[in-house]
């Protein structure tokens, strides 16, 4: 099969290969050098990415005593690199930036300290030198709410953040201040508390965002061009109510009718919002007391109508984490499930393929290497101390095993 270097094995995904990924390996936090063993308090892992040419992941847990750790692994050794640990402003959203020894990330504590102020703003983007363990930049002046997404350009200096307070901004890497701004109301997201962004990157067209949505609770998902920073015509997602064992999961216009009608309903937010790699489905993860339901959109130009209130798949998680990710080749999605399984499901028929068991407790990560034919997920350890930590899965079945290792595969 003639297949790009790049882009790992030379298989095609199957149901067989995909009901056969077990885990390969097991990243646990480090012990503390010079001292002597002892309990670890529990913690849990908020971010997760890769780098998008190198085979780096990062990682960044949160313990019970308010340290936070991040943490770099290098996949194509198989170990833990080094530890960086900032718990002084903590660390939400981290991810790479198209170098490889440098992240991108928001503080995630509240100071309230007037001296401090004068230094740093809270809700603070930080740019991490992983090298040297050094603040390259910091841009303040940015958002007045938490930071819940960032978006990094993996072949240029720009990113995207998203926050509480409904704006969405566009930064370069080089300057202090936010290059422009986007108050999501005007997309017709007027009464979203809790907003979610994702850039729709076409990973075989050298990964360029080309557009960038944002969706609010119930679903209700906009989509606008980055370059003008106008909301695209008939690119809006607004899902219809649908009832699950008697609740309403509904976006924001359907509320009011609810209410009048005395029907109980959940507000929805959403945890997950994702694009296909080849940028023709989006999917996301509503909320709810029940356990996350997720939702997948076909996007593609070609194939969508101008009424999209009608999903392509609704895939219930039974997890109430509602963690996702899409296969290489948008064939498969792949979901957390209870006890620190893992959901894998069919995108052409909607079947569910397996149920891959792990030994963790819960997956509060969950992100597949799109070069290789690999995944991650963290969460805690399932046993008493309920550490996080990382965990590689592989395929068990390779159909051209021997031509892989030939090729160094």
């Amino acid at each position: 099969m003639a297949r790009d270097a790049r882009r790992g094995p030379s298989f095609d995904l199957t149901d067989e290969i995909m009901a056969s990924f077990t885990v390969g390996k097991e990243f646990h936090p480090p012990p503390q050098s010079g001292r002597e063993p002892a309990p670890r308090p529990a913690s849990t892992m908020t971010s997760m990415d890769f780098h998008a040419k190198n085979s780096l992941m990062v990682t960044v847990c949160d313990d019970e005593l308010a340290r936070v750790a991040i943490r770099v692994y290098n996949l194509a050794e198989g170990k833990h690199e080094r530890t960086c640990f900032n718990s002084k402003h903590g660390v939400s959203c981290a991810r790479f930036t198209h170098h490889p020894r440098s992240i991108v990330y928001a503080s995630s504590k509240e100071w309230n300290n007037e001296s401090w102020h004068r230094e740093v703003d809270n809700n603070t983007i930080w740019h991490h030198s992983l090298t040297d363990n050094a603040m390259v930049r910091m841009f303040k002046k940015g958002h007045t709410d938490s930071v819940l997404d960032i978006e990094v350009s993996k072949v240029d200096d720009l990113f995207f953040s998203c926050s509480k307070d409904k704006t969405v901004k566009l930064w370069d890497l080089r300057l202090q201040k936010a290059q422009h701004n986007l108050d999501i109301k005007s997309l017709g997201l007027d009464n979203c508390r809790e907003p979610r962004m994702v850039l729709d990157r076409n990973l075989h067209q050298g990964g360029q965002a080309r557009l960038v949505w944002v969706g609010g609770e119930g679903g209700h998902i906009v989509c606008f061009d980055p370059r003008t920073l106008k909301a695209i015509e008939n690119h809006e997602i607004e899902p219809q109510p649908i009832a699950i064992n008697n609740s309403m999961i509904m976006p924001h216009q359907h509320y009011r009718a609810a209410l009048q009608a005395a029907i109980p309903y959940d507000e929805s937010p959403i945890k997950c919002l994702k694009v296909g790699n080849d940028g023709n489905l989006l999917a996301f993860s509503l909320q709810s007391y029940q356990g996350a339901v997720i939702y997948v959109y076909d996007t593609d130009p070609l194939h969508y109508e101008k009424d999209l209130t009608r999903p392509k798949h609704a895939f219930a998680t039974r997890e109430k984490g509602g963690e996702f990710d899409f296969s290489p080749d948008d064939k498969y999605l792949l979901s957390a499930g209870p006890r620190g399984s893992v959901f894998v499901w069919n995108l052409e028929n909607g079947k569910k393929v397996a149920e891959l068991p792990s030994a963790r407790r819960n997956i509060s990560c969950l992100k597949w290497l799109p070069t290789h034919q690999l995944f991650a997920t963290g969460g805690q350890t399932d046993d008493d101390e309920g550490v996080a930590g990382a965990s590689l899965w592989v395929p068990t079945f390779l159909p051209n095993l021997q031509e892989d290792l030939r090729n160094g595969y």
